[in-house]
């Protein structure tokens, strides 16, 4: 099986655009592992003035893909290493961990992203 995956959502708040958020919040490389993954979210920049709703649908899809793209890529990565596919295994469940920091109004966004993740 595929190993889980532990997503650290990070949503900025209204005046920082991503580039400047990973600046301000990279991650101490010595103490990372493997399976955890930090985002820093971009679907809301300049994406504000729709409201809160559509911010947080936006959010919750965004951290959807990301999720998919990993697990499909650590699949991939392990099936390059064992050169075996084993089709029982195509619909298996995957432990996922979600951790949000949101900042402001990310933390607005997260707070109802994970309301529509809980659905």
């Amino acid at each position: 099986p595929v190993a889980g995956v532990d997503l650290i959502q990070q949503e900025k708040h209204l005046t920082m655009n991503a580039t400047e958020y990973q600046l301000s919040n990279t991650p101490n490389k010595k103490k990372q592992h493997n399976n955890i993954i930090v985002h820093n979210a971009v679907c809301n920049e300049y994406k504000t003035a729709d409201g809160v709703e559509a911010g947080g649908d936006r959010l919750a899809n965004e951290i959807i893909n990301v999720i998919c793209s990993q697990v499909k890529a650590r699949e991939k990565q392990k099936l390059g290493r064992s050169q075996q596919e084993n089709e029982d295994e195509e619909d298996k469940m995957v432990n996922v961990t979600l951790s949000f920091v949101g900042n402001s109004l990310g933390g607005i966004y997260s707070r109802f992203a994970i309301a529509r993740l809980i659905e």
